[in-house]
């Protein structure tokens, strides 16, 4: 992640890079509130924190993490995820594709994530009755789910790390 995209997300702000070594505790804690093993000892978190440019109100503005999916059909997906006290505030996508002249991910679909926390739900609508129900579930894109399983795990990843590292 360079600074021109923590600029896409909190522009004329100062953005400080930060580089964090996982420790043995901190990788087994992601893994278990995460659900499955997706850290581990000395692995490398990159963010950047956003604060207020004015020294005198130097308030976080947000913390923004670089995030790639898994590949689909030898694509994979990067998002730009800023978090503020435990929820997704912002969300841009740094790369999307285009199948039959259409963006395969709009930006509505990115725009249910924006509030969300670890407690919500991050269940997928699966059938009509989903979208009706409390909490609400993620609605997945029309004809690509496992596209939006992936983001939606990978937003959700974002959230478990700031918990556990205790990023604000």
């Amino acid at each position: 992640m360079s600074r021109e995209d923590a600029n896409r997300i909190h522009p004329h702000s100062r953005h400080k890079d930060t580089h964090k070594r996982l420790s043995l505790e901190e990788s087994r804690t992601i893994n278990k509130l995460y659900g499955e093993e997706i850290s581990q000892e000395g692995n490398f978190i990159v963010y950047y924190n956003a604060r207020h440019m004015k020294p005198l109100y130097p308030l976080t503005k947000g913390n923004i993490f670089l995030v790639h999916t898994n590949e689909e059909k030898n694509k994979s997906l990067t998002l730009l995820v800023c978090t503020t006290k435990g929820r997704v505030d912002e969300v841009i996508l740094k790369s999307n594709f285009v199948v039959g002249g259409k963006r395969v991910i709009p930006a509505e679909f990115l725009e249910q994530f924006i509030g969300r926390s670890l407690g919500d739900s991050w269940e997928m609508a699966k059938v009509p009755s989903d979208f009706l129900s409390l909490p609400n579930k993620i609605r997945p894109i029309s004809g690509y789910p496992k596209i939006s399983e992936e983001l939606a795990k990978a937003m959700r990843r974002v959230l478990v790390l700031a918990s556990v590292l205790e990023i604000k």
